[in-house]
């Protein structure tokens, strides 16, 4: 079995509330029941990820990180906070450091892997 060494880049960890539009669905409503209902109603979003990119406008971060080539991460669940709409920040993990792991590339979907053949979704044997 051939074997590579991934070096995995261990990114910050952070913790986010932040403030998201909301829109009131339904009928017609006065000025005065739209103020109360903005007054009343807000959608505060508590989030935990890792920071990919952050700037003096947003920052911009992942719920999942994987290593599933040598060159680069791959990310999901990614998610653009503008810095405007943040209430709460809080760094759970500062990163920075890098992790070497052993991959390999899996005989039944091809895809470089630290989890043994057996458990891959397409290991015939797992139906």
């Amino acid at each position: 079995m051939k074997e590579k060494i991934f070096k995995t880049e261990v990114m910050k960890a952070v913790y986010i509330e932040w403030y998201d539009a909301i829109t009131k669905e339904g009928s017609w409503c006065s000025q005065s029941e739209a103020k109360e209902w903005a007054k009343s109603n807000q959608w505060v979003n508590k989030q935990l990820g890792f920071i990919v990119e952050e700037n003096s406008e947003y920052i911009l971060v992942a719920g999942i990180v994987g290593q599933m080539t040598e060159d680069e991460q791959h990310l999901r669940h990614i998610t653009k906070i503008p810095n405007i709409s943040m209430l709460k920040r809080v760094e759970i993990f500062s990163g920075g450091s890098v992790i070497p792991t052993k991959h390999h590339k899996c005989e039944h979907c091809g895809v470089w892997t630290t989890q043994p053949d057996d458990e891959c979704y397409k290991n015939p044997n797992n139906k």
